[in-house]
């Protein structure tokens, strides 16, 4: 069954010709306003969208999109391809300048960051878990072990690689 955040990123968005008509984007601040009123929360001027985990998420029509895939089709024209998605390059969620967007592979969307960023170490099976504040290596979804230090981490990966061949 696919996740609400999934069907968002595959439901194709509006024409570049509704999103001109209903949104004005300011790639200096990243913000996209109404350029029409409704009623409602919808108010020529006022900002579009609400925050939902950190994303800005715009309404068109009763459906969801996020704000950065918006702000991608009102700049470049285009969807980006399915198998790819739109990276903030700094991590922060609501940061939709245009110069902090890319469009990257699913991986390497979860390799940017580092510690204490959404769980990412950059290394493929090594993730830092903020409640036990821990690294924590997994390989295809099997729990290997826990370490407070990312080198203690890369060893235990390495442990287990070795015991493997």
């Amino acid at each position: 069954m696919l996740t609400v955040t999934l069907i968002m990123y595959l439901l194709p968005l509006p024409s570049i010709e509704v999103l001109n008509e209903l949104l004005e984007y300011n790639p200096d601040t990243g913000i996209l306003t109404w350029k029409i009123s409704r009623g409602g929360w919808i108010i020529k001027g006022k900002e579009a969208g609400c925050k939902s985990r950190g994303y800005r998420e715009v309404q068109i029509a009763g459906k969801s999109y996020k704000s950065h895939r918006i702000i991608w089709k009102m700049v470049y024209g285009n969807d980006p391809d399915v198998d790819k998605v739109i990276d903030h390059i700094n991590q922060v969620k609501d940061d939709n300048r245009i110069c902090n967007l890319r469009v990257v592979t699913v991986t390497e969307n979860n390799m940017n960051g580092g510690p204490g960023k959404p769980g990412v170490t950059g290394i493929s099976s090594i993730t830092w878990h903020k409640r036990d504040k821990a690294y924590r290596v997994r390989v295809k979804r099997t729990h290997i072990g826990c370490c407070k230090t990312l080198d203690g981490a890369i060893e235990i990966l390495q442990r287990y690689n070795d015991s493997v061949i």
